[in-house]
């Protein structure tokens, strides 16, 4: 069976990245301010930031989306299921998700080799009024980037991500670079 058929490693992947985005998404349709620079707000410091007066959010997760600090304030997920780790996390203006094939710590490519591997991916949402306006993404076909896991037990994950993503639709124009990502979550 190829990666693509029906019930493939890639289309196994993609599909738990799309819920988990979908549910990061409906966490943020609350907001009616537009994207601008001044929404990513806040300082990019080596600890992590805390979202604990979000219920929905397990953990944090931060970057630099183009040189300009990000952190998730809602949303903060983070599923392993059949060895495919996926992990989201949004604000008002961006939903972040990223999956990997991945059953312990280690370093992990995008676009991965083949085998389950062949699937990683990673995909950024521009939102603004709670509608997806544009989308940059790293898998098979595009953009690169690597996931290291430093921790993965029964109950968490911890590690550190770089992406270089590029335009997948909407009004998505050049490339976009997420340098120095954290993220730290409970399952």
């Amino acid at each position: 069976m190829n990666n693509w058929e029906p019930g493939g490693v890639m289309r196994q992947i993609i599909g738990i990245a799309a819920a988990v985005l979908t549910l990061t998404s409906a966490s943020s349709c609350g907001s009616s301010s537009p994207a601008s620079p001044s929404a990513f707000g806040g300082t990019a410091t080596s600890s992590l930031t805390s979202t604990a007066g979000d219920s929905t959010s397990k953990g944090s997760i931060t970057m630099l989306v183009d040189s300009v600090p990000w952190s998730a304030t809602s949303g903060v997920t983070a599923i392993r299921t059949s060895g495919i780790l996926s992990i989201a996390g949004t604000d008002p203006t961006w939903n972040l998700s990223f999956a990997v094939a991945a059953n312990a710590p280690g370093t992990f490519v995008i676009p991965g080799p083949a085998g389950p591997q062949a699937g990683n991916n990673a995909l950024l949402l521009l939102m603004q009024n709670g509608t997806t306006t544009g989308s940059w993404a790293a898998n098979s076909t595009q953009g690169n980037g690597t996931v290291t896991i430093t921790s993965l037990t029964l109950t968490a994950v911890s590690g550190t991500f770089a992406f270089s993503v590029l335009p997948a639709n909407g009004t998505a124009v050049g490339g976009k670079l997420l340098a120095n990502g954290t993220f730290s979550i409970s399952f």
